[in-house]
């Protein structure tokens, strides 16, 4: 069959018609456009939708985080039960930490109000849970992180830095003022709110912390933040469940996670 049997007088009118040609172009532009929206989630860790990074002030979302312990000297059973990640979600006053090990069959949430000092701990390991109340005066630490207290070296000064596309500040702290162990904090204050570390070891830091050491249950680890993002966090995530979990005193809860001997010692 000739071309002038494949292509009728008419069909080839249609093709050379200026709004045939556009809409291929448009349909050609569309498709670029979402290919380059996809290099730029990929790469970039853009967010269009409410996760990813975000700029500007941010007086409520979350941020996750990666974690890894010093645990070199902690019995192996604990090690591996120790979280890997954790997620903070915020809105003033309120401060949830949520953080999972064992795929999910061990987790670890605090739900803390930054302006009373009340605060609950939430433990779940292998379906038993468990829950423990405990209210803290104005500058002490909640049970969670009782350990070494962090404090910033003499020399240390707030450094500019970015972070995550976002301009943060950097400081050289330590634990109990040694030298030995010092480390970089990274934090953003214009995330959260004046009071947002309070009863956690980082009191005196204004703003949210993005990559630092900490003591959990007195076992240092380290936490680098992975994600920032703006979203709305729904009044249910920062009350206990209720009926859900068992009500226990701080040996007991302790004991839930293998750290009884250290709290004797406490």
């Amino acid at each position: 069959m000739g071309s002038a049997e494949r292509w009728r007088p008419t069909e080839l009118a249609m093709l050379n018609r200026k709004d045939v040609s556009m809409l291929g172009f448009y349909r050609r532009g569309v498709l670029a456009g979402l290919l380059l929206l996809a290099v730029c989630q990929l790469l970039r860790g853009c967010d269009f939708a409410g996760g990813g990074t975000v700029e500007g002030p941010l007086p409520e979302g979350e941020v996750e985080y990666s974690l890894s312990w010093d645990g070199d000297s902690l019995d192996p059973m604990l090690r591996v039960m120790l979280p890997s990640s954790m997620t903070a979600q915020f809105r003033e006053p309120m401060l949830r930490l949520e953080m999972r090990g064992l795929g999910g069959m061990v987790s670890l949430i605090s739900l803390s109000n930054t302006q009373t000092g009340e605060n609950h701990v939430l433990v779940s390991v292998v379906g038993r849970k468990s829950h423990y109340a405990e209210q803290n005066s104005q500058g002490g630490v909640a049970l969670i992180f009782t350990g070494a207290r962090l404090s910033g070296l003499p020399e240390s000064q707030c450094r500019d830095t970015a972070y995550l596309g976002r301009n943060c500040c950097v400081r050289e702290m330590a634990f109990d003022s040694l030298a030995s162990s010092r480390f970089q904090l990274v934090y953003d204050s214009t995330i959260g709110w004046p009071g947002f570390n309070a009863n956690t070891p980082f009191g005196g830091i204004n703003g949210c912390v993005l990559q630092g050491q900490w003591q959990l249950f007195g076992v240092r680890g380290s936490m680098q933040a992975t994600r920032i993002s703006a979203s709305r966090v729904p009044d249910s995530l920062f009350t206990v469940p209720e009926g859900e979990y068992r009500d226990v005193d701080r040996n007991t809860l302790m004991q839930l996670i293998g750290l009884e001997s250290w709290a004797t010692q406490q």
